[in-house]
């Protein structure tokens, strides 16, 4: 039986290998990764939403407004 970690490790390989393919046959916009890491960890403000896309702000912001525009997303003040 194969060590636990290494399992993990293995998995975590072959996901990013399948992402990648998807990516690549699928040619799928930015945005509809943007809408995946919203539904996965609810409204979040651009500066978080980059943090957790590993992007930097201000492609994060142009990518929102984008997404606004085409009404996908909407924006509002954070509650605090």
């Amino acid at each position: 039986m194969q060590d636990p970690v290494e399992l993990s490790s293995d998995l975590v390989t072959y996901a990013a290998r399948l992402v990648r393919a998807v990516r690549r046959e699928h040619h799928l916009p930015a945005g509809v990764r943007i809408l995946s890491l919203l539904d996965e960890h609810g409204a979040l403000g651009v500066s978080a939403l980059a943090e957790v896309d590993r992007s930097s702000q201000p492609s994060m912001s142009t990518a929102v407004r984008d997404l606004a525009a085409q009404g996908w997303v909407s924006k509002g003040a954070h509650p605090t």
